[in-house]
């Protein structure tokens, strides 16, 4: 689709969603109740960027595309994050690495995270599945309403969407715990949920010999637009990250589970973030 026809068909997006939480507000006026609370629209997800994440996510059906932005709206409105310092998700972090650590050639954010070696007992001693839940909502909401604009600003580029790289070095059957399947499993539905296309590529490197079995769990619950994005290299086959990412913002080896983080600019931007 030409830019010309997007911007035409966001416009009559955001037309229908305007006409139907004016309907709302009216239908509420004469029968007299004062509810006009829920029906306010997050600004943030009215952006024309991000309305063209649900038209895109929608096969550009508006009608589609306008129950999921009803239903986005009201999520950002009635969901409960609950308080998470600064420290708590530093700790989380050190059995969890999962960090911002640089941008590609074209500009993307690149976000990394390390599951293989969680030490599920020792995490499970210092948080819950729903905390660190969370703590992936809150960093959703970073690149969602902060990072993309930020990038774009600073490059004159339309930054939308983040290259995540997902190191399973260290995985095996004993860290494949019901808790990591909850957790993989809530995070699953709410990226594709609440922040529709914001994955430009995903590499899952270092994969052991039963990521057949975890990714036969996993795969039914990725959409299809979004399975034909993820990218799982085998050995020998790392290199490919090279065609995306400059070899010298990436570690030697490709070894992603013992990254030095506290001189990283782009993780130190949203730890300030979460402080704000």
């Amino acid at each position: 689709m030409q830019n010309n026809d997007m911007k035409e068909l966001i416009s009559q997006f955001k037309s229908s969603i305007l006409k139907f939480y004016q309907k709302n507000e009216n239908e509420e006026n004469e029968e007299n109740e004062e509810n006009e609370e829920n029906e306010e629209i997050d600004p943030i997800i009215l952006l024309d960027g991000n309305l063209s994440r649900f038209l895109i996510a929608r096969d550009l059906d508006i009608d589609k595309a306008l129950i999921m932005f009803i239903n986005v709206n009201t999520w950002r409105k009635n969901i409960q994050i609950s308080n998470i310092n600064i420290s708590e998700i530093i700790n989380i972090k050190k059995l969890f690495p999962s960090y911002w650590l640089t941008l590609d050639k074209y500009g993307h954010p690149v976000y990394i995270e390390c599951p293989g070696i969680i030490n599920m007992k020792k995490l499970m001693k210092i948080t819950t599945i729903e905390s660190m839940t969370n703590i992936y909502i809150q960093n959703s909401e970073y690149m969602f309403t902060h990072l993309y604009k930020s990038l774009s600003n600073e490059s004159n580029l339309n930054i939308t969407q983040t290259l995540s790289i997902i190191d399973l070095k260290g995985v095996s059957f004993r860290s494949l715990s019901k808790e990591v399947y909850v957790y993989i499993k809530n995070i699953i539905n709410i990226g594709n949920t609440y922040y529709p296309e914001t994955i430009y590529k995903m590499f899952i490197i270092n994969t052991p010999f039963i990521f057949n079995t975890v990714w036969s769990l996993i795969k039914p619950l990725i959409p299809t637009r979004t399975r034909e994005k993820i990218h799982i290299l085998k050995t020998g086959e790392e290199n490919i990250l090279y065609e995306f990412i400059d070899r010298d913002k990436l570690p030697e080896n490709l070894d992603f589970t013992n990254i030095d983080n506290s001189n990283n600019i782009y993780e130190q931007n949203y730890l300030n973030w979460l402080e704000r």
